[in-house]
């Protein structure tokens, strides 16, 4: 038993630090990429607005498309970097007062969603240990995705709950929007994947990723229920 929990902890190491040289890798990578992207994108810029104008059809779509490509995939490296930091940051862990945290969210929201009437209902929602502002940006992305994928409904409702399980406590965030089908599940929290047309709900695919590292970092669990067309349900844990 000593021998096999020796080898278990030096497989452990090792790929602790195969995680760190793989984000230090994506970092890099991300990060030189930005430059000579904001270049090409700066000059097809520069081209629409001086000469569009005097272009005939074809030419001003084409360069409306590089344009809008080249944005896109600033938005995509804009979230690798960002996944990388999460990954690579220090926890700073201390008494979390979770439900003030998802007020704060929702109120941020409603800033963002004025013109829209979303109903959210906080219920008890105990605290918890951990970093709070990694942990309001876990609240961030999963009540922004709530907001989002509401759009549709002509009763938007976003739901916030917790308990405390074992020794552990648990929080959801559900809605009454678009859903997904869960067959896709095992794929919903890695990096740019995407259920639905980019066409109808804007985003990377990186805010569920994010979650998740960071839920994880803390020793917890992220998971997630929904059906389409009738709303999702996610849920993470924080380890006492």
């Amino acid at each position: 038993m000593r021998r096999l929990a020796l080898r278990v902890r030096e497989r452990t190491l090792e790929l602790e630090a195969a995680n760190r040289e793989l984000e230090a890798f994506a970092y890099s990578v991300a990060h030189d990429l930005r430059g000579p992207l904001s270049v090409i994108v700066g000059y097809a810029e520069t081209l629409i607005e001086d000469h569009s104008a005097q272009w005939p059809d074809q030419p001003r779509q084409l360069a409306g498309a590089i344009l809008a490509s080249g944005e896109h995939m600033q938005r995509l490296i804009d979230g690798l970097l960002r996944l990388s930091q999460f990954g690579r940051q220090p926890l700073s862990k201390g008494p979390v007062d979770t439900r003030a945290l998802v007020g704060e969210v929702v109120d941020e929201l409603r800033r963002q969603h004025a013109g829209r009437e979303v109903f959210v209902h906080v219920g008890e929602i105990p605290g918890c240990v951990g970093d709070q502002a990694l942990l309001r940006q876990v609240l961030v992305n999963l009540l922004s995705n709530a907001f989002k994928f509401t759009r549709t409904r002509e009763k938007p409702l976003v739901t916030v709950i917790g308990w405390t399980e074992g020794r552990e406590t648990v929080y959801c965030v559900r809605d009454n929007g678009a859903g997904f089908d869960m067959q896709q599940a095992d794929k919903l929290f890695a990096a740019f994947q995407r259920f639905h047309d980019s066409d109808e709900y804007e985003g990377t695919g990186i805010g569920l990723s994010i979650a998740s590292r960071i839920v994880q970092r803390h020793g917890g669990r992220i998971w997630a229920s929904a059906e389409v067309g009738k709303g999702a349900a996610f849920y993470f844990s924080i380890p006492d």
